[in-house]
C-alpha cells in the first residue's frame, strides 16, 4: 500500500518537472495553449490528487480492517483460555477423586467401598455438569461486541 501511494505522489513530481519545462519554452507553450492541451495538466493534478487522498482513505479502511480482526482474535483467544481453564480444573478434580478411591482387590470388601464409589462417580459428574453449564454461560454465551 505504501508503493502504491508512493508512486501516486510521484505523479505530483512528473506533472511538475513537466510544467517547469513548459515555462521555459514559451513557444511550445503557446502551442499547446492554441490546442487546449495546457489545461490537461491542471485536470492531472486535480486526479492525482484524488487518487492520493482515495488511496490515503483506503489505508485507513485496511489498517481499521486489520485492528478489527486482531482484535477478533485476541477475543477468540481468551475464550479458549477460558474453556482450557474449566477443563484443566476438570480433570484436576476428578484426577484427585479418581486417585483416593481405593479399589477393593477382595470380593467381599466390594460391599463396603461399592457407595463410596458411586458418591465419588456422581459427584464427578455433577461438577462435569456444573463446569459445563458455567461454560455455556459464561464463554459460549458470550457475544462479541464491535464498536
Amino acid at each position: 500500500m505504501s508503493f502504491v501511494k508512493a508512486r501516486i505522489a510521484q505523479m505530483e513530481d512528473i506533472l511538475v518537472a513537466r510544467e517547469e519545462t513548459l515555462d521555459e519554452t514559451p513557444a511550445v507553450k503557446k502551442i499547446l495553449d492554441d490546442l487546449d492541451l495546457m489545461t490537461r495538466f491542471q485536470m492531472f493534478k486535480a486526479d492525482q490528487a484524488y487518487l492520493l487522498n482515495l488511496w490515503e482513505l483506503t489505508i485507513e479502511y485496511a489498517e481499521g480492517t486489520i485492528t478489527l480482526l486482531d482484535s477478533l482474535l485476541n477475543e477468540n483467544t481468551q475464550r479458549e483460555i477460558g474453556i482450557l481453564q474449566v477443563i484443566t480444573f476438570v480433570g484436576v478434580l476428578t484426577g484427585f477423586f479418581g486417585m483416593n478411591i481405593a479399589f477393593p482387590w477382595q470380593r467381599t470388601d466390594w460391599s463396603n467401598a461399592f457407595r463410596a464409589s458411586i458418591f465419588v462417580v456422581c459427584l464427578i459428574v455433577v461438577v462435569s455438569l456444573l463446569a459445563r453449564y458455567f461454560l455455556k454461560r459464561s464463554v459460549y454465551g458470550k457475544k462479541i461486541m464491535m464498536k
